[in-house]
C-alpha cells in the first residue's frame, strides 16, 4: 500500500512544484492579512488557474489557501485601478525640510565661530586688564619712592641725623604701607576682575568647543585640525569639556589620526575631572571593547556614574544593558526605569527603547505612542517602526498609506527605509502595483548591503515580477541575502534546489537550506520540510516527520501546515487501509471547508465542491457506495461542467449496480478532455486510472472490463 501512495505522489512532479511554488505565495499572503495587492497578476493568474485544472487524480488537491489565492486574484485583476498617486508635495516637503536643516547647520557654525571669538576677545581684554592694573600700581610705587627722596632732601638741614633717619624710615615706611595697601586694593580687584572674565571666558568656551564638537564632522579637514589644536589646547589648561573633546577627537579621527588608546587616555581624565558625558563615553569604550577589554561590568559602573550626574545618553545605554542582560541579570523593569528617566530629559534614543520594549510584549498601542514621540525628535528607526505598525495593523488599523508616509520620512531622515518602499510597491500595498519602482528601492537597499531587500529583489527575478524572469539571479541574489544570515532566503533558495528552478533539482540541497532556515524560526521553511518527508523528497517517505515539521509550522500560525497536518491523517489513514477512518477525516474537513467559504463569500461553491469530490473517494474505497453517489451528486449541482465529479458518480452508479445509468455516463465523454484548460488527460485514461487503483485493494466489478473495452483502454 505504501507503494501504492508513493506511486500516486510521484505521478506528476511538474505539477508538484507548481504546488510548491503557488502555496508558497498564497502562505506570504496570507500572512500578510490576505491584501488585495500581493495577489498573482496578469497571466500569471491563468497560469494558476491551468495548474489548479490539472491536478492528478492521486495528487494532494490544493488546499483552501491555493484556492482563495486563486480565486481572489482573479477578482482583483478586474478591479484593480491603474491610477498612479502623485508624490510631489510630498517631495516638495521632504526637500523645505533638508533646506531647513542645511540652514540651522550653517547658523550653529556661524554661532560657533562667534563664541570662538568672543572667548578671544575676553582673554585678551583679561590680559590687557591685569597688566594695566599691574602697571598703575609700578607706577603709585614710583611716585610715593619719589616723594620719600624730595622729603629726605628737604630735611638734610636737620642737624640731628639720627631723626632725619628716623624721619626717612618713617616716611618710607608711610609710603610703603600705603604702597602695599594700595597694591592690595588693586590686586584685588585684579583678582575679582580676573575670576569674573575667566567664568565667562569658560563658559564661552564651553559653549563653543560643545557647538564645534556637535558640529565636527560637517568640518573640511583643515578646519578639524584647528578645532583640534583648539581642544587640545583647553585640555593642557585642564579644562575637563575640552578633554572630552579632545578624546572625541581622537576616537574619530578628527583633525588627527585615530587612536583609541588616547582617546580612552582623554575620557578618563575628563571624567576623573567629574565630566558626565566623558564618563558615559567612557562606558561605551568597555561595553564594546574600543581601546580596552570588553567589560561590562565596567560599562555599567560608568554609565551608573554619568546617569547618577544626569546624563540622558548614560542613562539610557544603561538601561538597554538591563534589557538585554549585559553586565548583571537582564531586568526588563528596571530597563523600563531607566528608559523613562531618560526619555523624560527628551532623550530619543531611550523614547525609541522603550517603543522596541512595548513592542516586544506586544502592547502595540504603548509602542506606537513612544515611537511617535521618538519620531517627532527626528529618530528615523522610530519612523520606520511605525510604518511597520501601519503596514501590519498592529495596535493600528492596517493603512498602507500610512506605513508608506512614515517609511519616505525615515528615508528622508537617512534611514535604510528603501526595503520596505520597495515591499509596498512589490505588493501594491497603499500604492499602485509598481514592480519598476519595487525594483528600484531595493537595489538601493542592497547596495547598502540589507539582506531582505536582496531576497525581495531575488523574488522579483524568480518569479519575473517587472523583469525578465531569471532564476540565476535570483539565486544570486538569495545566496547574498543568506550568506547575511535572512531566513527568507534561505528558504527560497532551498525551494530553487527543491524544484530545479535555474539549478539542478537537488533535494539535499533543498532540505539542508530548509533546516537552516528553520533553526531561525521560518515557518515557512518548516512547512517545506515536512512537504519533503510526506513526499518522499530527498529523503525516506515519513509521515511522522512530515507531522513534527508542520506542527512547528502550525504552532507558528501557518495555516497551510494546519490544513496539511488534516490530510496527513487522512493520507495515514488511507495508507494503512483503515479506509473508513479515512472518510470520517475527509467528511470532517469538507465540512470545515464548506463553513469557510459560507463565511468568506456567503455561500458554498468550488472549494468545497472539490472537497466532497475527496468524500466520494474515500467513500468508494470504504464500501460506502450510497454515500458516495449522494455525495458526488451534490458536488455536481455546485459544479455541474466538472468532470471529475461524474466520473466519481459514475463509479458509485457501478458499484451499486446500476448499470444502465453508469455505463451511459461513463461512455458520455469518450474522447473528452477531462476539463477545458487540461490538454494532456483524457477522460478514458482518467477513468482507465482509477479502475486500476479500485483492482489493488480488491475492490472490483464485472462491468470493468466492459467500460474499458468500449473505451479503448483494456489494461
Amino acid at each position: 500500500m505504501t507503494d501504492l501512495l508513493l506511486e500516486q505522489m510521484k505521478r506528476d512532479v511538474d505539477w508538484l512544484r507548481e504546488h510548491t511554488r503557488y502555496l508558497q505565495r498564497a502562505t506570504e499572503w496570507d500572512r500578510g492579512g490576505r491584501p488585495a495587492n500581493r495577489l498573482l497578476s496578469g497571466g500569471d493568474i491563468a497560469d494558476a488557474k491551468d495548474w489548479a485544472a490539472r491536478r492528478p487524480k492521486s495528487a494532494p488537491e490544493p488546499t483552501t489557501i491555493h484556492l482563495d489565492f486563486i480565486r481572489a486574484s482573479e477578482e482583483e485583476a478586474e478591479a484593480r485601478s491603474s491610477a498612479q498617486r502623485k508624490q510631489l508635495e510630498a517631495m516638495a516637503a521632504a526637500q523645505a525640510e533638508r533646506e531647513k536643516a542645511q540652514a540651522e547647520r550653517e547658523t550653529a557654525l556661524h554661532e560657533a565661530q562667534e563664541a570662538l571669538k568672543q572667548a578671544a576677545d575676553a582673554q585678551r581684554k583679561w590680559a590687557r586688564i591685569s597688566q594695566a592694573q599691574r602697571d598703575t600700581a609700578l607706577h603709585k610705587a614710583h611716585e610715593a619712592l619719589k616723594q620719600a627722596a624730595d622729603a629726605q632732601r628737604k630735611r638734610a638741614r636737620i642737624r640731628n641725623i639720627a631723626f632725619v633717619v628716623v624721619s626717612i624710615f618713617a616716611v618710607l615706611a608711610g609710603l610703603l604701607g600705603l604702597l602695599s595697601q594700595q597694591q592690595r586694593k588693586v590686586a584685588e580687584e585684579q583678582r575679582e576682575v580676573a575670576e569674573a572674565e575667566r567664568g565667562q571666558a569658560d563658559r564661552i568656551l564651553a559653549l563653543a568647543t560643545n557647538i564645534i564638537g556637535e558640529l565636527q564632522i560637517d568640518l573640511n579637514s583643515n578646519t578639524k585640525k584647528e578645532v583640534f589644536a583648539l581642544f587640545q589646547a583647553g585640555a593642557e589648561h585642564g579644562d575637563a569639556i575640552s578633554m572630552r573633546n579632545l578624546a572625541i577627537s581622537y576616537h574619530n579621527g578628527f583633525g588627527v589620526a585615530q587612536d583609541e588608546a588616547k582617546a580612552r587616555e582623554w575620557y578618563e581624565k575628563s571624567a576623573h575631572k567629574g565630566e558626565a558625558r566623558a564618563m558615559a563615553l567612557l562606558g561605551t569604550f568597555y561595553e564594546n571593547g574600543q581601546g580596552v577589554p570588553q567589560d561590562y561590568a565596567k560599562a555599567r559602573d560608568w554609565y551608573e556614574r554619568a546617569a547618577d550626574k544626569g546624563d540622558a545618553f548614560a542613562t539610557t545605554n544603561l538601561g538597554r544593558l538591563y534589557a538585554i542582560g549585559l553586565g548583571g541579570a537582564e531586568d526588563y523593569a528596571k530597563a523600563r526605569e531607566l528608559y523613562e528617566k531618560a526619555a523624560d530629559k527628551g532623550d530619543a534614543v531611550a523614547m525609541f527603547n522603550l517603543g522596541a520594549l512595548y513592542h516586544k510584549t506586544q502592547d502595540y498601542a504603548k509602542a506606537r505612542e513612544w515611537f511617535e514621540k521618538a519620531a517627532d525628535k527626528g529618530d528615523a528607526r522610530a519612523m520606520t517602526n511605525l510604518g511597520k505598525l501601519y503596514a501590519n495593523g498592529d495596535g493600528v488599523t492596517q493603512d498602507y498609506a500610512k506605513a508608506r508616509e512614515w517609511f519616505e520620512k525615515a528615508a528622508d531622515n537617512g534611514r535604510a527605509s528603501a526595503t520596505n518602499l520597495g515591499a509596498l510597491y512589490a505588493n501594491g500595498d497603499g500604492v499602485t502595483q509598481d514592480y519598476a519602482k519595487a525594483r528600484e528601492w531595493s537595489e538601493k537597499a542592497a547596495d547598502n548591503g540589507r539582506a531582505s531587500a536582496m531576497t525581495n529583489l531575488g523574488k522579483l527575478y524568480a518569479n519575473g515580477d517587472g523583469v525578465t524572469q531569471d532564476y540565476a539571479k535570483a539565486r544570486e541574489l538569495y545566496e547574498k541575502a543568506a550568506d547575511k544570515g535572512d531566513a527568507v532566503a534561505m528558504t527560497n533558495l532551498g525551494t530553487l534546489y527543491a524544484n530545479g528552478d535555474g539549478v539542478t533539482q537537488d533535494y539535499a540541497k533543498a532540505r539542508e537550506l530548509y533546516e537552516k532556515a528553520a533553526d531561525k524560526g521560518d515557518a515557512v521553511a518548516m512547512f517545506n520540510l515536512g512537504a519533503l518527508y510526506a513526499n518522499g523528497d530527498g529523503v525516506t517517505q515519513d509521515d511522522a516527520k512530515a507531522r513534527e515539521w508542520f506542527k512547528k509550522a502550525a504552532d507558528k500560525g501557518d495555516a497551510s501546515a494546519k490544513a496539511n497536518l488534516e490530510q496527513l491523517s487522512i493520507r495515514e489513514a488511507f495508507g494503512a487501509e483503515r479506509y473508513a477512518e479515512a472518510l470520517q477525516l475527509q467528511e470532517a474537513l469538507a465540512a470545515k471547508v464548506e463553513a469557510a467559504e459560507i463565511k468568506r463569500d456567503g455561500q458554498y461553491g468550488k472549494d468545497t465542491a472539490q472537497a466532497l469530490n475527496e468524500v466520494t473517494w474515500y467513500a468508494l474505497f470504504a464500501r460506502d457506495f450510497t454515500k458516495a453517489l449522494a455525495v458526488a451528486e451534490r458536488a455536481h449541482a455546485f459544479i455541474p461542467d466538472d468532470h471529475w465529479f461524474e466520473i466519481s458518480r459514475a463509479h458509485a452508479l457501478m458499484f451499486l449496480e446500476r448499470g444502465e445509468e453508469s455505463k451511459a455516463l461513463y461512455l458520455a465523454h469518450k474522447g473528452k478532455l477531462i476539463s477545458e484548460q487540461d490538454g494532456q488527460r483524457l477522460w478514458e485514461r482518467v477513468i482507465a486510472e482509477d479502475f486500476a487503483e479500485f483492482r489493488k485493494v480488491g475492490l472490483t466489478h464485472p462491468m470493468m472490463a466492459e467500460i474499458e473495452k468500449e473505451l479503448g483502454v483494456s489494461p
